[in-house]
């Protein structure tokens, strides 16, 4: 049986975390995929082949399936990427499930983002369903498989045109100082640490030194009182190393376990829509924590390298006496 909403993969120049995104998807056998790739980086030409081999892999399409693609010639950034490729993706379709290269899902994912797509279809309150989920599964209370969250992850997740489309992608220093003084980011997250780290890359997207769509997602949908759903449990394994704002296994997150969620019990009848501020909050802490704990490892990192070229640096002079 074929999986029928659609699915846009997005790659780049990652042939072996590719592989694994793709073999996922191919065991859904959807009737949609889309495939969108960024060119190579013209100052690193070693990468064209590498976005080769990653465009082969996706594109061994052996099922019946609609495959459609958008191919760049050229390098044109993180942003532009995602951005166009999201547009050409929602210019064919109503909704969908948009996937990384390297965001690799729990086979439960696929059912949860497509019940979910068509319960909320119609609630332009709820703005994505998440598949990425930072408790590190630990048990809970949740009656059901899935909650409203204030935060929204898109380390594998789903939304709709009528969302996607009315995203502002000229926002000015001016929109972002009137929300932040009229408290909505201090009301959606409370977490100061967490909510200054998001407020600070916002601005570093609108002066330009930080090239990432999703943060003009995000700054949508605070300022108009959109939430997510995320799943019980995580269904996410990120498993890319090295990324365009990271530095290799930079994040706390990479390779988190998944557990899959009951999909029989989507939606529950016991659920009601309400955000869920104790989760939210608690998810909060747990990416504070582990940007701390990276900040202490590099920390640790840079010192030995220090070291390290200290001693070479001192055993190089003995020899030029």
């Amino acid at each position: 049986m074929s999986f029928e909403t659609p699915i846009l993969l997005l790659i780049f120049n990652r042939p072996d975390t590719t592989l694994h995104v793709f073999n996922s998807i191919k065991s859904i056998k959807p009737k949609k995929l889309f495939i969108a790739a960024d060119g190579y980086r013209s100052n690193k030409p070693a990468e064209k082949q590498l976005c080769e081999q990653a465009i082969e892999i996706a594109t061994n399409v052996t099922w019946n399936c609609e495959v459609k693609t958008l191919f760049r010639n050229e390098n044109v950034g993180c942003k532009a990427a995602v951005r166009e490729s999201v547009d050409w993706f929602f210019s064919s379709v109503e909704a969908g499930i948009i996937l990384e290269d390297d965001c690799v899902p729990d086979i439960s994912f696929y059912r949860y983002c497509e019940i979910l797509l068509k319960e909320y279809e119609l609630n332009e309150s709820i703005g994505i369903i998440a598949g990425t989920n930072y408790l590190f599964n630990k048990e809970n209370k949740l009656k059901s498989e899935y909650f409203v969250s204030s935060l929204m992850p898109i380390w594998g997740w789903a939304t709709w045109r009528n969302r996607w489309e009315k995203i502002d992608w000229n926002i000015t220093e001016k929109q972002v100082n009137s929300v932040v003084e009229h408290g909505v980011f201090s009301k959606r997250f409370p977490v100061d640490e967490f909510r200054k780290w998001n407020i600070e890359m916002i601005n570093g997207v609108i002066t330009g030194s930080l090239d990432a769509w999703s943060l003009y997602m995000m700054f949508y949908f605070i300022s108009n009182n959109i939430f997510s759903i995320v799943p019980k449990y995580n269904l996410i394994a990120n498993i890319g190393e090295v990324g365009l704002h990271s530095t290799k296994k930079a994040s706390a997150f990479i390779n988190m376990p998944t557990k899959p969620i009951n999909v029989q019990n989507i939606p529950s009848s016991n659920f009601e829509l309400l955000l869920n501020e104790e989760l939210s909050n608690k998810m909060m802490l747990n990416i504070v924590k582990g940007r701390e704990k990276q900040k202490i490892k590099q920390n640790k990192i840079t010192m030995f390298a220090n070291k390290v070229r200290d001693k070479i640096t001192k055993e190089l002079k003995k020899y030029a006496r």
